[in-house]
């Protein structure tokens, strides 16, 4: 069975404000009729790892990433062309995580929605998947204390977060109350097998 990880939103949002140095340069300035200043940021993690032992009847794999033990997985009915796994294959795993922030003014309207896809390899071809999932959502700014760097944020739910602004935050005096950062959140997982 494949899992996507979801970020818990206090964590999407204080990687929002800690993305916010890269909105502007040090010194630019908003001028009026100039889009929203928008944030982006992707992380990759890769891993390979070596087919040891395949169990067909279990539907179990066993997969050996360099210097470190065996792990064994269970591979659910999902999982199209299992019996095509064979001792030797290298398995390759991709998960990438974006994140793109932008501020957006109060009375323009907001943004709540989300997708899922799921793409699996063709019949008779080895294993694969590739996993999306985007979330987008706003979080309005309910208090900012520019000396101690930290944020209230209002989260769509109403629920209030306080969040600690990295120092690597530039230009935090941009940041108003009542400012709503619309946060829009893409991970995907691509799983390969190969010989």
């Amino acid at each position: 069975m494949f899992v996507a990880r979801v970020l818990p939103l206090s964590a999407v949002m204080l990687l929002a404000t800690l993305a916010g140095a890269l909105a502007q340069e040090p010194g630019a300035a908003q001028r009026p009729g100039d889009p929203p200043p928008e944030i982006n940021r992707a992380d990759t993690a890769t891993a390979t790892a070596k087919v040891i032992a395949v169990d067909r009847a279990n539907r179990t794999v066993t997969l050996q990433e360099e210097g470190s033990p065996p792990v064994e997985f269970v591979a659910g009915p999902e999982i199209r062309n299992f019996d095509q796994i064979a001792p030797g294959d290298q398995v390759k795993t991709e998960f990438v995580r974006a994140i793109a922030v932008s501020l957006r003014k109060p009375g323009e309207p907001s943004g709540a929605a989300g997708s899922t896809t799921v793409e699996r390899a063709p019949a008779g071809e080895k294993p694969g998947a590739l996993l999306t999932s985007q979330v987008e959502f706003t979080a309005t700014i309910e208090d900012i204390d520019y000396a101690k760097r930290e944020a209230v944020l209002r989260g769509p739910a109403g629920h209030l977060q306080t969040v600690n602004v990295d120092p690597r935050v530039q230009n935090l005096e941009r940041f108003r109350k009542g400012d709503e950062i619309v946060i829009r959140r893409t991970e995907a997982l691509l799983i390969s097998v190969t010989k």
